[in-house]
Order: C-alpha cells, then sequence, then structure tokens
C-alpha cells in the first residue's frame, strides 16, 4: 500500500465542472490526497517536469488525464510521460468522455494504465473516481 498522508494527484482537466466533480469525490474520500489541477496539455507538462512557475511542485503517484485538451492534446502528454524514464511508472488513468474504439485503442497503445469513460450522473462520476482511485493506491503493488 502506498502512504496517503500526503499522496499527491494530479488532474488534468479542462471541464470545469468535471474538475470540480473530481475534486469533490477526493475531499471527501477516506484519505487525504493533495490534489493539482492543470486545465491543459501544456501546464500538465510543465507540473510534471518543474518548468517555469512548478519548478516546486511535487512528482503525483497518480494521474487523471483527458484526451481532449488545449494547447497539446492528452494524447500528446501521455506519450511524453510515458517516454521519460523517471515518470513513466507514474499510473495514468485516461479519463475521457469518447467510448470510441480508436481512442479506448490508442490510449492504451500510448502506453496508459488504465481507460475510463466519464458516467453522466454526477452520482456515478463520484463513485467512479473513488473506486479508481483506491484501486490505484490501495489495491495495486508498486514500486515506491
Amino acid at each position: 500500500m502506498v502512504e496517503v498522508s500526503h499522496f499527491v494527484i494530479l488532474c488534468v482537466e479542462d471541464n470545469l465542472g468535471d474538475a470540480e466533480l473530481i475534486r469533490m469525490s477526493l475531499e471527501q474520500a477516506d484519505r487525504a490526497y493533495d490534489l493539482i489541477f492543470a486545465t491543459d496539455g501544456e501546464q500538465a507538462l510543465d507540473i510534471l517536469f518543474k518548468r517555469n512557475q512548478f519548478v516546486n511542485s511535487p512528482t503525483p503517484g497518480l494521474i487523471f488525464l483527458d484526451l481532449n485538451l488545449p494547447k497539446l492534446e492528452g494524447r500528446e502528454v501521455l506519450a511524453k510521460i510515458k517516454s521519460d524514464e523517471v515518470l513513466k511508472t507514474i499510473p495514468i488513468i485516461v479519463l475521457s468522455s469518447s467510448q470510441a474504439t480508436e481512442d479506448i485503442g490508442e490510449a492504451y497503445a500510448l502506453h496508459a494504465n488504465c481507460f475510463v469513460t466519464k458516467p453522466h450522473s454526477a452520482a456515478d462520476f463520484v463513485k467512479t473516481i473513488r473506486a479508481t482511485t483506491d484501486f490505484w493506491i490501495n489495491v495495486v503493488q508498486r514500486v515506491a
């Protein structure tokens, strides 16, 4: 199990409503998480590679990544993360409204750890975020 007292989750999401649902889901969880939000692909990479105003950003232990992002789309962000020796072991959950077979296949080809389609109801969205987070933090064996 990963120590979660300061477990950092990066949420890369440009939809403010979805970002708020993610925040609410994790704030109401049994454990505390430090959440970092990026609203576009460039900002996500700045956080991860500690560039510009994010030089002191902590490295997340889990990433929720939307595919359709401004500036730099999620596929490009995913490819850059998974090609980096330090960052490639961070689990990336692609969280997308897409159900397209091509999007799912491409995400896995780029080494996403899982692909989750965003539920339509707020209640199901919250359940999905909590279950996915719990799985990747409390169930899966990971390298520290």
